[in-house]
Formats: structure tokens, C-alpha cells, sequence
């Protein structure tokens, strides 16, 4: 907008869309700082444990489902690590999203939860075990 002095004045919502947006590790500070009055500090170690190797691989929050779902392959569907994990990242999405730190759609609204059974361990017969 132009004023009568003849300078310009830049709106919020433009100022905003000039800003880089803030790295992971930026958001995921807030995240613990908001969670760190709602929940058990136990629980609050294992989100920073969770979102610690994420902060790593992304400086940036990924913007794609296939990013999020490519992170996440290496835990295998079937531990409860995976769904840990994904329970978390969900979670910080849904934090940033809803302080308007995400200049983007959620990508975790299509990213599948993973079914998160823990395999049954598995014996060795007598016959290993002699061996």
C-alpha cells in the first residue's frame, strides 16, 4: 500500500509470505515449550527422542506426503517404534498448522498411520539352541 507520504507500506500477510519460513528445529521448540505444561516429562523425552533424527534429516519441514512416508519407511509398518513416531510428526503438524506456521496443507492428513503391531519374539527350536 502506498501512502499519501509516498511510502510503502508492507501488509502482514505480504510480510509474511517474504519470510523464510521457520527451520524444524524452530517449530519443534515451540512444540515441546507448549507441551512442556500439558504432559509428563517422560513423555516429553520421548517426543524430543522421536523428533530428534527428523530435525536432522529435514532442516525444513517436508512439504509432501511421500517425503514424511520415505522417513518413516526404515521403521517398518508393523513396529510400534513406526507408530510412535508417526503419532509425534503428526502431532507437530498439527501444532505448526495450527499456529500458522505451516505456509502449506498438512502432509501428514494422507500419510497412513502404520498398524504398529509389535512382532511376537521368536524361539529357537532345541535343536538351535544344542547347536
Amino acid at each position: 500500500e502506498v501512502k499519501e507520504s509516498g511510502d510503502i507500506e508492507v501488509k502482514e500477510s505480504a510480510r509474511k509470505l517474504l519470510e523464510p519460513p521457520p527451520s524444524t528445529q524452530e517449530i519443534v521448540d515451540k512444540f515441546l515449550a507448549a507441551k512442556r505444561i500439558k504432559v509428563r516429562p517422560a513423555t516429553l523425552k520421548s517426543y524430543r527422542d522421536a523428533l530428534r533424527p527428523f530435525v536432522r534429516r529435514f532442516p525444513t519441514l517436508p512439504t509432501k506426503p511421500e517425503q514424511v512416508e520415505e522417513y518413516l519407511a526404515p521403521y517398518g509398518n508393523e513396529t510400534s517404534t513406526a507408530r510412535v513416531i508417526y503419532i509425534v510428526i503428526r502431532l507437530l503438524y498439527g501444532f505448526a498448522e495450527k499456529r500458522g506456521l505451516l505456509p502449506f496443507p498438512d502432509p501428514m492428513a494422507t500419510v497412513e498411520k502404520p498398524s504398529g503391531k509389535t512382532k511376537p519374539p521368536e524361539h529357537m527350536t532345541i535343536t538351535q539352541a544344542l547347536a
